[in-house]
């Protein structure tokens, strides 16, 4: 047995202080210094920039890793986890609170705290008070004290507007002169990262506050956010799907920037070295005891490809990696194993579940899997694949379909799915149509399969690759 210990793949990524990049396995340092020249044209005015990126694209990641990288360039920076404070009803002292590094001068700090904190006063205070004021009940005379209250309720409204007006003034005043103090030739950075989780009315009052109370001189905000999710939090705050929420979001972002995707390649063998797959299939005893010393490059191939062609996440692909390691924790040193179909059926664990539980409990025939199997896997790859064998899709799907057909232990499921010889030809046919796969190749690989004709594989009935993938209950 493997004594592999899980690794929390929620911890997050080591970022050296001297070379932030160092463990990027994304090459995303370049980007990093093309954002910095971009701010730095905006040095003075100051401004809002989105970073945009699909969830578990690695966003966080690049932002802290160029936050340190700024700051070893001698620039302030910050950062605020918007969806951890997003309880409060109002973001502006939240915000603030992450400013207090600047705070050389108390007094300044206290001063701004101070001017910030008046804005939290609503107007409508008043009409609160007016409501809890004196009515416990109904009497003949309280319209008529409504009528009057509500008089006084709107001159007091106009003086609490003209407070606000000022307050603002105030504030935005301290503030410039704060950021001013400390940003030097270059601009103050302001990261507000996970706005897109956030409920909608946290969302929406973060964008008005940066536009209405941090629209200064010296500051650069830079909004990690996945654009179209936003778009739906601003849609559900104003309870409308019908709404420009993009046009609506350029009144507040100056500069839009989307992250370019990695190259999955590279992330995959990332992923392989981090969860330590080498020392699985690199295990002496096993390289002597299986036919095909080629597994993790097999492993990483197809994993490659699916992932790239189902233009998966990272955090998906982090996922699927996560779950294979711990399962191959109970494959022994001499378990042979089509590592293909291991793939396959734990891709589809962790990304399809109900898809896989009816594979694990037959719920199709062998015609139903292969049109569902072209129904789940783009037509991209089961058409353009440029692998060839053994890493080629479709001779995977061939194995699974094989595999597939023991219901149980050494029982063919379907003993109608043979080889059918054609007169003159030593080639085969399988009772079976596809609507996307080539047949002819998918013919060629059952007839291999099914002649057992293949050096480096042999086929292996389902009930063992769901023994090893149903292992953990997760």
């Amino acid at each position: 047995m493997d004594k592999y210990q899980l690794i929390n793949h929620s911890r997050e990524i080591e970022i050296p202080e001297n070379d932030p990049f160092q463990n990027c396995a994304l090459d995303r340092k370049r980007y990093a210094k093309i954002l910095t020249d971009v701010i730095m044209l905006y040095s003075q005015s100051g401004c809002v920039m989105s970073l945009n990126g699909e969830w578990g694209s690695g966003k966080t990641t690049f932002v802290k890793m160029w936050k340190q990288s700024l700051e070893n360039d001698h620039f302030k920076t910050f950062y605020f986890n918007a969806w951890e404070s997003d309880y409060v009803e109002d973001p502006i002292i939240a915000m603030l609170s992450e400013m207090q590094d600047l705070k050389a001068d108390e007094e300044k700090y206290k001063d701004l705290i101070a001017k910030g904190g008046k804005l939290l006063i609503s107007s409508f205070i008043t009409f609160i008070k007016f409501l809890i004021k004196k009515h416990t009940g109904i009497d003949k005379g309280v319209v008529d004290d409504a009528m009057s209250d509500l008089s006084e309720i709107g001159k007091e409204c106009i003086d609490d507007y003209k407070q606000q007006k000022a307050s603002i003034s105030e504030f935005k005043n301290a503030l410039t002169e704060y950021v001013a103090f400390y940003a030097n030739e270059r601009p103050v950075v302001f990261f507000i990262d996970e706005l897109d989780r956030c409920n909608p009315t946290f969302a929406v009052h973060v964008l008005e506050r940066i536009k209405h109370l941090f629209d200064i001189p010296n500051i650069i905000f830079v909004l990690a956010v996945n654009k179209s999710q936003l778009q739906y939090a601003i849609e559900g705050y104003y309870g409308s799907s019908k709404m420009n929420s993009e046009e609506y979001m350029r009144r507040f972002i100056d500069v839009e920037y989307t992250l370019p995707a990695p190259s999955m390649e590279n992330f995959c063998n990332y992923l392989a070295t981090q969860h330590d797959f080498r020392k699985f299939f690199n295990n002496p005893n096993r390289t002597r005891n299986v036919n095909y010393p080629d597994e993790q490059e097999y492993f990483l191939n197809i994993a490659t490809t699916l992932f790239t062609n189902m233009h998966l996440s990272l955090r998906d692909a982090d996922k699927v990696f996560t779950y294979a390691r711990l399962v191959l924790c109970g494959v022994g040193e001499k378990n042979k194993l089509n590592i293909e179909v291991f793939f396959l059926l734990v891709f589809w664990r962790v990304m399809d579940s109900p898809f896989y539980e009816s594979i694990r409990n037959h719920a199709y025939s062998i015609q139903n899997l292969l049109t569902q199997i072209e129904e789940k896997i783009p037509e991209t790859l089961l058409t353009n694949n440029q692998n060839s064998y053994p890493c080629n899709i479709t001779y995977t799907i061939a194995s699974l379909l094989c595999s597939y057909n023991f219901n149980e232990r050494g029982i063919e499921y379907d003993n109608s799915f043979k080889g059918i010889k054609v007169e003159g030809s030593s080639d085969k046919v399988f009772p079976i149509k596809s609507k996307i796969i080539d047949k002819g190749e998918l013919d060629k690989y059952l007839t291999m399969l099914e002649g057992n004709y293949d050096p480096y594989r042999t086929l292996y009935p389902l009930f063992r690759y769901i023994d090893i993938v149903n292992q953990l209950n997760l």
